[in-house]
């Protein structure tokens, strides 16, 4: 028997000798715990959302925010195109250069 089983047989069992009904001890368990714990359940749901709902809630107002602050204006994006196009010919005209020069060290 575990300490918990002991304890409820110990604690029903004074109910008997006061001469409690099962019935009516259950009841007077539950509305005390209600007593007891209801305030307590009540507080701890609200702040159980507040811890999760709030920073979900803030950290998706402060992306999006970042998001169109740092976000490339349309000119931007053409000039970025540019500069990815020029590094490709760039690295396209190395690879060419390297293979001339591979092919004039061998022949």
């Amino acid at each position: 028997m575990t300490k918990r089983q002991a304890f409820k047989i110990g604690f029903y069992k004074k109910f008997a000798e006061l001469g409690v009904d099962p019935d009516e001890a259950q009841g007077i368990v539950e509305k005390q715990a209600a007593n007891i714990l209801g305030p307590a359940f009540g507080l701890s749901k609200v702040m159980l959302a507040a811890m999760l709902g709030l920073p979900i809630a803030v950290g998706g107002l402060t992306g999006g925010l970042y998001a169109a602050a740092t976000s490339p204006s349309e000119e931007d994006v053409d000039d970025i195109r540019k500069q990815e196009l020029e590094a490709a010919y760039n690295r396209a005209r190395k690879e060419v250069e390297r293979r001339v020069e591979r092919k004039r060290g061998l022949v």
